[in-house]
């Protein structure tokens, strides 16, 4: 599948969920957060595919799991997601990210790396894998949130 009929199949996946659920785009953009004029474009495959930041936005709105508009979007497949026994989604960097990769996310746990220092490294990742590392950290960022 090319990257056109993959951005056209997630504009008609988006748009379906919106009206299966009868709502209006700025009734998305309401609950969301997320533009009516943006999601418009996303629906009409005039934008390209949106960050894991909007897909999370999302999620709760068309009331799909996050983890399927993520494999939707082409950003992880079945199996990226591991589920807890509190139905918290947590990703499960094994599956999907290379052994280089992974060792870096494992040592950035708990390590008391300098700003700098941690820009430069992910700097050095592709484009794809500074996605995975942004949807780690949003996930962190959010249970960290909860906890307070």
């Amino acid at each position: 599948m090319t990257s056109e009929e993959r951005l056209k199949a997630f504009a008609s996946y988006i748009k379906a969920l919106r009206n299966d659920r009868k709502l209006t785009i700025h009734q998305v953009e309401a609950y969301s957060g997320v533009s009516n004029s943006y999601l418009s474009l996303l629906e009409n495959a005039k934008r390209g595919i949106p960050s894991p930041e909007i897909l999370r936005k999302l999620a709760p709105v068309y009331k799909v799991p996050y983890e399927e508009l993520m494999i939707k979007a082409g950003y992880a497949h079945k199996g990226f997601f591991e589920i807890d026994e509190d139905g918290l989604a947590h990703l499960n960097l094994g599956e999907f990210l290379p052994p280089d990769v992974l060792e870096l996310a494992r040592n950035l746990r708990g390590l008391p790396l300098n700003t700098l220092e941690l820009a430069q490294k992910i700097n050095q990742l592709t484009p794809d894998q500074q996605k995975i590392i942004e949807a780690m950290v949003e996930q962190l960022l959010d249970k960290e949130n909860e906890r307070k």
